[in-house]
């Protein structure tokens, strides 16, 4: 759709902050194909809700969009002429809704001029639903003009839903009702954020998934014509460079588009005014005049560039404001923003009155605040300029941009949010002090009271908006009498403490008499006083010797079970291991538990949760398809319901005779069927867990039972050879089918209904027609088929015969791949993205992806055989049954092991995580640093060096990242523009370490030139070199957390302490025999550990300069040594592929995990502390330990 751009309508080009008017079609461009898309939804539906984030254009491709597009007649079938209704909730709805449709652009011509119009419209409009199609009944609109309602920011109504009134119930009601109308439309814009509260109204979920259109992003060439077209209207252009900067600081994100007009207003702005006062009109398309009106890249510095130019601007207005003035504006935005109880920050409009009520000033003063903030050049506050002001006019900010991105206006929200909370909780206290419920404040609430009424000098016109008057005078009463009760403590204290110093003075001399006759006794007794000194002083070394000992002998049992966990895992018998580690689960054993004790628990936990209650094997489970149950069924005779979500059993149901072989629920929920070895299947009622009928027939046990399609029909397959089909809705046998001279062991029907498969100890896995019955084709195996399946999209058949799992195209019946299993298949199960899992006799559940062949994951956990195994309708989620007489729920997608980072072409010689976490960077001898995705491990960036690189460090505050190279140089990398922001000069050999102080400040670097060199961060400026005359290439260096000490260490096996302030030499340890290849402090900085090349670590007192330990069980150089975040374990990698973990309480090994090969350089936690890397090669390794919270889920 072309909209007719020739006659110019718009005042400039550029409308600022405010959204477009529908007015400005001339100059509102990158958006048409989604004005044809709202045109279309349109066509179909009378309501329609534009959903988006803040600031996406919403408001905007509504007005200059779709209304422009409709009353130029783009809508066929409603013709040309429109009634436009605008309004936005509010606090009054209702109110706004009725002088909406008493404007002009409205219903003016039919409802009139009356002055109490809008009072009657309002009146109509709260009957009920049908308020509005009441009064269009009574006032009807001719026959060819339609109306059109747009209720912008429709957000604003969630406001009632906080307040607990039913305003908004009965105007979203109105809304739906008045939508089903002829010549009614109903358009919503809706900040995207709010749409769950949709959920809370009635029949407002199913309107907004009927009508909804999500606002999709600019394209990069529909913005790049927002920002060149419009100029163009008026004769001017956008620098093509200054496009394509604009484009790119306005990234992805969508809320930049306000502030992108904004920041093009204001170039406009100042361009036309230098055209203007050089006396030029509008010039020609050639002239010099042309160039005059183009927008450079000087005007974008000029006004502050995009990621300022917002908060600039309103800083320099507020700043031309006198401080009274500024007062002003400070109350008027805190008024005129709100944070919800979700913590969303909104625009709260307001009326003059009201705000100035809370400033103490007249109603001109505060116009004349408002007059500087809604200027041409500006708009930050409605109504615009132009449109006078009276005390009942209702403020409000132009766009929530202005809240997100004025950081003054930030400050303001938080401090108004802060105070409404103070307040809050200074009403609750007199409140119950008023019904002898609490006492007055006492020193320390009343001194932030106090603090609270002189910062924020409230009074009662601001406490309305939070409450009533009387709660207001209630609060400042309760504050003044908690004051006067403080005064008169302070008097009684005063006088108590002149009692007591009379009181001292008598005391000192009856204790002067006393020492007197007691001084001669004194002598005496002084032995006997030694004596009881000397035991009470023997007691308490034996308590704490005792409690020594006791702590030690728990760290040899901790150690001890963990040791157990590592053998038990190595040796697969992961059902001991919980066992051991549960025996420190107590919260007073919280301390002990380190990295190691939660990655145990994670190789033994991998589940969601374990449903423990059957007292046999459970040999069915099945989701609910809503996924909020899950169904066993054990040999114990019993089916039990259990919640999803909190793992705890809702109910037991009783009914078969003998084992549940076999459960399945009906595609709607409402009811679930069970198999059983007493020859029967049940129907059961999902709702009230009662039997509906018993399906009896069968002549031996009935191993599996599923529902039709269309859930009108139950199979049963049994031991008897046979299959039944049932009537769901009779009871009654429909026929019977017999597939094969042996034990039918499955029968599944095809999710789209057409076929049914079969599956026995025949070998035979038959497909027959849903709807005839009879045979189509015959899949065989050279082993009895123990379960069949269809995938979700009836796509694919699969069986499981003896230890393979066969997949066949669904309507070719050609093998599309087969998958081998450790031992005997179960079960097999399909989820909907494409995977088959199967339950394993080998205790574990495997995940393959079809078509890739690829193995997804294993679950291992059960402590016997797993018998049985269902997908969650959405395939995030897997149920295991178990003959350990449980089940298990496990997370397909998440619970697996941090995937490897491949993509160096070089062995990597450094990984670190960001100290927030995020990102992962690597150092490799290919010649790049590359950027990773923590928590995806996608790769981010790829930084080129001009050498190897060596190591890599982090500032502090994640900013920044240095790299130690081989060329002989230090380059720090901005970690946000992925650029170097200096390169480090000095040294006069390769760089092999580099360490950023604790507070970030300093840089640390040393190499084969045998200098530690010092640099100042900020400016890459050479501080000092630090070689105390040594002969020893420098391999490692390390500031102690304090930041107070740097050590060093290298090819002489000796490490020097230096202090960092003054640069001289603290102290010199001689360490080692070989190379130290490795130092690092403790995180409490007590503990020195530093790895050798001679295959050992040694750990040191700080303090005292003494060897603690030395661990000397790697069989390899060990080339690095950490600490845990948490300081509890040591960690060492070595180059006999193995990376060991200490206890550093009890200095005993704890676990080793294995790497591929030889080639380690690197280790390193991540700051949680929950996940260890690895380097090995070319390739990165994870280790990832539990949480609290999934080991508070996992508990048995």
């Amino acid at each position: 759709m072309i909209l007719n751009r020739d006659v110019v309508l718009s005042q400039g080009p550029y409308p600022g902050l405010r959204p477009f008017l529908s007015t400005e079609a001339d100059i509102f461009f990158g958006r048409e194909e989604q004005t044809d898309q709202l045109l279309k939804r349109l066509q179909t539906s009378h309501f329609l809700a534009i959903v988006g984030p803040s600031g996406c254009g919403k408001s905007s491709l509504v007005r200059a969009g779709m209304i422009s597009a409709l009353t130029a007649g783009f809508l066929p079938e409603a013709g040309a002429r429109w009634r436009i209704a605008e309004m936005r909730p509010g606090d009054k709805p209702f109110e706004r809704l009725a002088n909406a449709l008493t404007a002009p652009s409205a219903l003016a011509a039919e409802i009139g001029d009356a002055p109490d119009a809008a009072a009657f419209v309002q009146a109509t409009l709260q009957r009920g639903p049908l308020g509005l199609v009441e009064l269009l009944r009574e006032m009807p609109l001719p026959e060819s003009v339609n109306l059109l309602l747009l209720v912008d920011q429709f957000e604003e109504i969630f406001r009632f839903s906080e307040d607990g009134t039913d305003a908004a119930d009965a105007f979203i009601a109105l809304l739906l009702a008045t939508a089903n109308q002829r010549q009614v439309y109903v358009v919503i814009t809706m900040r995207s954020d709010y749409l769950s509260q949709c959920a809370l109204f009635a029949g407002l979920a199913e309107a907004m998934n009927d009508s909804q259109f999500l606002t999709p992003r600019l394209t990069r060439e529909q913005t790049a014509a927002a920002i060149d077209k419009p100029i163009r209207v008026f004769g001017g252009q956008v620098d093509p460079g200054l496009t394509n900067r604009l484009l790119n600081d306005m990234g992805p994100d969508a809320n930049q588009l306000p502030l992108l007009q904004h920041c093009l207003m204001r170039m406009w702005l100042r361009v036309n005014g230098r055209l203007v006062a050089n006396g030029h009109g509008a010039p020609p398309e050639k002239s010099p005049e042309r160039d005059a009106l183009m927008i450079t890249m000087e005007d974008y510095r000029a006004v502050g560039m995009l990621d300022q130019a917002l908060s600039t601007h309103a800083d320099e207005v507020l700043n031309r404001l006198n401080s009274e003035q500024q007062r002003i504006a400070q109350i008027m935005f805190r008024r005129l923003t709100e944070r919800s109880a979700a913590g969303h920050d909104t625009r709260h409009p307001a009326r003059m009155a009201d705000i100035a009520g809370v400033a103490g000033v007249d109603v001109k003063d505060l116009a004349d605040v408002v007059e500087e903030f809604r200027k041409p050049d500006r708009s930050f506050i409605t109504p615009p300029a132009g449109t006078q002001l009276n005390p009942e006019t209702v403020l409000d900010i132009t766009h929530e941009s202005l809240i997100t991105l004025w950081h003054t206006l930030d400050t303001w929200v938080n401090k108004e949010s802060e105070s409404a909370a103070n307040y809050s909780r200074w009403k609750e206290s007199a409140e119950l002090h008023a019904r002898h419920q609490a006492d007055l404040l006492g020193q320390i609430d009343l001194a932030r009271a106090l603090e609270w009424q002189k910062d924020e000098n409230p009074t009662i016109h601001w406490s309305l908006r939070y409450g009533t008057a009387d709660e207001f005078q209630t609060v400042m009463t309760f504050l003044d009498e908690s004051v006067k009760q403080r005064e008169r403590l302070g008097q009684a204290e005063g006088q108590r403490q002149r009692n007591k110093l009379l009181l001292g003075y008598g005391i000192s001399l009856l204790l002067l008499i006393f020492l007197v006759v007691t001084l001669i006794k004194w002598r005496d007794a002084d032995k006997s006083l030694q004596v009881a000194d000397q035991a009470r002083k023997a007691a308490e070394d034996a308590r704490q010797g005792a409690e020594l000992e006791a702590e030690h002998n728990r760290r040899l049992h901790y150690d001890m079970n963990l040791n157990f966990s590592q053998r038990e895992f190595d040796e697969q018998r992961l059902s001991s291991i919980p066992i051991l580690l549960d025996e420190f689960l107590a919260p007073d054993l919280s301390s002990v538990r380190d990295f190691v004790w939660y990655y145990f628990w994670r190789l033994a936990h991998k589940e969601k949760g374990t449903l423990s209650g059957h007292t046999q094997e459970v040999y069915a489970v099945a989701f609910s398809p809503d996924a909020s149950r899950v169904a066993t069924g054990s040999r114990d005779g019993t089916i039990k319901l259990w919640d999803a979500k909190t793992h705890t059993v809702l109910i037991s149901i009783t009914g078969h005779d003998n084992s549940v072989t076999s459960i399945a629920y009906s595609p709607d929920g409402k009811m679930m069927a069970s198999g059983s070895w007493d020859k029967t299947a049940k129907l059961w009622n999902t709702d009230t867990c009662t039997e509906l009928a018993t399906l009896a027939g069968h002549d031996g046990a009935v191993f599996s039972v599923a529902f039709s399609a269309d859930g009108k029909t139950v199979a049963t397959a049994s031991k008897d050879k046979t299959v039944k089909l049932w009537n769901v809705a009779d009871h009654k046998e429909i026929v019977t089918l017999t597939p094969d001279d042996d034990a039918i062991n499955s029968v599944a029907f095809s999710p789209d209904g057409r076929f049914l498969a079969t599956a026995g100890w025949a070998g035979k896995l038959k497909v027959w027609d849903a709807a005839t019955h009879r045979l189509r084709t015959t899949l065989n195996s050279t082993e009895g088929f123990y379960s069949t399946a269809f995938s979700p999209d009836s796509k694919y058949i699969g069986g499981s015969s003896g230890n393979v799992v066969k997949i066949w195209d669904a309507l070719t019946f050609n093998k599309k791949e087969e998958f081998e299993a450790d031992d005997s298949v179960y079960q097999i199960t399909f989820s909907r993205d494409g995977r088959v899992a199967a339950a394993s006799s080998n205790k574990t559940a495997e995940v393959w992806e079809i078509g890739t062949h690829k193995p997804v994951t294993t679950f291992t956990g059960h402590s016997a055989a797993v018998i049985s195994v269902n997908f969650a309708p959405d395939g995030k989620t897997l149920v295991t049954g178990s003959a350990d007489m449980t089940a298990k729920l496990w997370d397909v997608g998440e619970r697996k092991d941090p995937p490897e980072l491949q993509g160096h072409s070089a062995n990597i010689t450094s990984v670190e995580f960001s100290p927030d976490g995020n990102i992962i960077a690597t150092a490799s001898e290919d010649m790049t640093v590359r950027i990773w995705d923590s928590a995806s491990h996608n790769q981010l960036a790829v930084l080129s060096a001009r050498s190897a690189v060596e190591a890599l460090a982090f500032s502090p505050d994640g900013k920044q990242l240095a790299t130690a190279n081989d060329d002989n140089t230090v380059t720090v990398w901005d970690i946000s523009t992925r650029s170097v922001l200096r390169t480090l000069i000095g040294h006069s050999l390769p760089v092999q370490t580099v360490r950023f102080s604790p507070n970030g400040e300093l840089i640390a670097t040393a190499g084969w030139d045998k200098s530690v060199r010092l640099w100042e961060t900020a400016t890459g400026k050479a501080l000092a070199t630090l070689t105390n005359g040594q002969a020893q290439e420098l391999l490692s260096v390390a500031f102690s957390p304090d930041g107070e000490m740097l050590v060093s260490g290298g090819q002489e096996g000796t490490v020097n302490i230096w202090k960092v302030a003054t640069h001289e030499l603290l102290d010199t340890l001689a360490v080692h025999t070989d190379n130290i290849l490795s130092i690092a402090f403790s995180p409490d900085g007590k503990l020195l550990a530093t790895a050798s090349y001679e295959k050992n670590v040694t750990l040191w007192d700080v303090a005292t300069r003494k060897e603690l330990k030395t661990f000397t069980s790697h069989s390899g150089p060990v080339y690095r040594v950490i600490f845990s975040p948490d300081g509890k374990t040591l960690v060492t990698g070595s180059h006999d592929k193995t990376v060991k973990l200490w206890d550093v309480a009890s200095l005993q090994e704890l676990a080793t995990l294995r790497l591929p090969s030889e080639h380690l350089d690197s280790i390193a936690f991540s700051p949680d502390g929950r996940i260890l890397a690895a380097t090995n090669e070319k390739t990165v390794h994870f280790w990832r330990a539990a949480t609290e919270a999934e080991v508070e889920s996992q508990r048995r």
